[in-house]
């Protein structure tokens, strides 16, 4: 068979079937989509081509996060079809759109696509971050990576403290017991 030329993913696309060319004008995005692999699958077969998958999301910063540095907060969006999908980012509910920045959309030759969507920010205490695309939304929240080191020496302190107490606390109970006993039983008290 020939091969496709253009199956394009816009409002206006032209399809070339062995040298016959088709129109599809003022189409959506998921009609076109549905005609292309509806075109698609009577030829490869229907099970070939994919209906519709959604992406799997993951959302990480690209260094490990500091409040108050600068860092880039990366959506990564594997294995979805078709290749028509809206990514935004919101900071604590407000849509960013300054500092967005996208790898555009990589085929992956099974019919899916992946993309990376990057959102430069400064991260804040208690920052909320989301990457909504629609019908998956994406939550990555900004925290202090030294909190864990002062809860932990936090901890650490206690302990030692608590430690010396009861060493301060067994030395009077001892020295009391030394008293106690020497004033009832006088000098033949030994310990």
């Amino acid at each position: 068979w020939r091969t496709i030329v253009g199956c394009l993913k816009k409002p206006k696309a032209s399809l070339w079937w062995g040298g016959k060319r088709s129109h599809i004008q003022c189409l959506s995005l998921p009609q076109i989509s549905s005609v292309c692999s509806g075109h698609l699958g009577k030829r490869l077969g229907a099970e070939t081509v994919p209906k519709e998958m959604q992406p799997e999301v993951t959302v990480h910063p690209e260094r490990t996060p500091s409040l108050q540095l600068r860092n880039l907060l990366l959506c990564s969006m594997t294995g979805f079809y078709p290749g028509a999908i809206e990514i935004r980012w919101f900071r604590n509910g407000q849509e960013q759109r300054e500092g967005v920045l996208a790898t555009g959309l990589v085929r992956n030759g099974d019919w899916t696509f992946q993309t990376v969507v990057m959102l430069e920010m400064t991260p804040e205490l208690g920052d909320v971050y989301t990457s909504l695309l629609s019908p998956v939304s994406v939550e990555w929240r900004a925290h202090s990576e030294h909190s864990w080191r002062k809860v932990l020496s936090g901890v650490a302190a206690f302990l030692v403290g608590l430690i010396f107490l009861v060493g301060i606390v067994l030395h009077q109970v001892k020295t009391i017991h030394i008293c106690f006993f020497h004033s009832f039983c006088g000098s033949e008290v030994q310990l």
